[in-house]
């Protein structure tokens, strides 16, 4: 079965006129190893680990993604880790709905590290030695455990040990919006206050409005009219989002009624009221 899909595969790909008439008679291809970007991959990982220890903090203080804030702060005494994460900023910013974000190699203001020991490494490796090097290592302090990052070694009572015998831990100091796993740690301030709720609450509008669209029928460049109703905070958040919300849903004009239409839809906001009307614009 392979050797006719990869056949199948080679077949469908754009054609050049240098290239062999079928897969199998293509030489075996030589990875380009210049192109392979460690740093970039590990990256990558650390910045998955980044999104879901945001999505962490925002569950643990019950604040929903639809409402931005103000500051991510990613932690990590690598700097050249944290300017490969500086390189996938945007993915970040938008998976967290976030405004801006900072890094810092000041880990230690947030964040207490402790060590624990690789136990089936280390019970394999000490026998009846590891309770002893369990003591000490579960003794560590921050400094030990830098020294220990930064150059993949650590001797402890005549013995050489390694990250891969050694697991480091991140956990936040009170009195910090900190959040950390074993990888990476975040600060996530997720204070919201009256203009972050407003432009949730205008996100939430802009939702409702394309749903809306959407069980209407409406093509994606449909352009439509649009009157709306409901509470006086969701009201005052179209009023000042107002550009956002008709450049986002096409929306040529926009009316608040005094009061819910009959033909419309109530489609309430976080138990606010809200209600709409929409019908095709035609010029």
């Amino acid at each position: 079965f392979a050797p006719f899909l990869s056949e199948t595969l080679y077949q469908g790909l754009p054609s050049i006129d240098s290239a062999p008439e079928s897969v199998h008679l293509c030489p075996y291809p030589v990875p380009q190893t210049e192109r392979v970007k460690p740093t970039l991959e590990e990256a990558v990982g650390r910045m998955q680990h980044v999104i879901l220890l945001g999505r962490q903090k925002r569950n643990q203080d019950r604040v929903k993604t639809k409402y931005p804030t103000r500051l991510l702060r990613i932690l990590h005494q690598d700097e050249s880790l944290l300017n490969e994460i500086a390189r996938l900023e945007s993915y970040i910013l938008a998976e967290l709905n976030v405004k801006a974000i900072s890094y810092d190699t000041n880990e230690a203001d947030y964040i207490e590290l402790f060590a624990r020991p690789n136990s089936p490494v280390l019970g394999k490796r000490l026998g009846n030695r590891f309770k002893h090097f369990k003591q000490l290592i579960d003794q560590l302090d921050s400094q030990s455990i830098l020294k220990l990052q930064e150059t993949n070694r650590l001797e402890l009572d005549g013995e050489s040990f390694g990250l891969d015998d050694i697991l480091v831990f991140r956990e936040a100091k009170d009195g910090t919006n900190a959040v950390s796993n074993r990888y990476i740690s975040i600060d996530l301030d997720t204070h919201l206050d009256p203009e972050l709720i407003e432009e949730g609450l205008a996100r939430e509008v802009v939702s409702r409005i394309q749903k809306s669209r959407k069980d209407d029928g409406l093509n994606v460049a449909d352009r439509i009219n649009l009157q709306v109703w409901g509470n006086d905070a969701i009201l005052l958040a179209i009023a000042n989002h107002q550009d956002y919300i008709l450049r986002e849903t096409l929306c040529q004009s926009l009316s608040v009624a005094e009061g819910p239409i009959e033909a419309g839809s109530d489609l309430p906001v976080d138990d606010l009221a809200f209600g709409l009307l929409l019908s095709k614009f035609e010029d």
